[in-house]
Parts: C-alpha cells; structure tokens; sequence
C-alpha cells in the first residue's frame, strides 16, 4: 500500500501533488505486465489518499541485497532482464519511469 497525506489549497481546491496523484492512479489503472507491480484499487480518506498495489512476497531488491547480500551474475541478469522487459511495456505504453533505484 501507498500513502500519502492530501492537502487542499485555498478555496478547498485540491492541490497539485493530489491531482498528479489522481493521475498516477489512473495510470496504474490501465498497467497490466508480469513484471509490473499490478494496480488493485485506492481509496481517499478525508487527507489520506491509499493505493493498493499487488504484493510482492520477495520485497524490493534493496531488502533482499540486505538479507542476502550480493547476487549472484545469474540472479542479476534475471532481475536486469525482468526489469528491461517492464520498462520496454512501460515505454511501449508512452510511460517514463522517473524512480528506478535500490536504496542501501
């Protein structure tokens, strides 16, 4: 699940990170590839905004670089191919991805 906080800009207007979040929402609405995360449904609460997403049993690459330490070459050449193949979707689709990273 994702969460962020919405806030309303003057006149009880949404503000922008609320209407860019809507967005991406309906982005991830029309996503379907085995190695993107799926799209499950939101829901606004009075200043939270949740989007739930599929979960994903492995976690990130980051916690199982943390519990595993480095990968083998040939589980990094499987997870670089997965994630080319989702961005090569992602692209197909008219869709950057602006936040590729693995935090350490």
């Amino acid at each position: 699940m994702k969460r962020i906080k919405s806030e309303m800009a003057g006149d009880n207007k949404p503000c922008l990170d609320i209407i860019s979040f809507h967005n991406e929402i309906d982005l991830y609405r029309n996503l379907e590839h085995k190695h993107i995360v799926k799209y499950l449904g939101s829901h606004q609460e009075e200043n939270k905004i949740n989007i739930y997403m599929e979960y994903m049993p492995g976690g990130s690459v980051s916690s199982m670089l943390k519990q595993y330490g480095s990968f083998e070459e040939n589980v990094i050449r499987k997870f670089t191919r997965q994630i080319l193949l989702g961005l090569e979707y992602l692209h197909q689709q008219g869709v950057i991805h602006r936040d590729i990273k693995v935090n350490l």
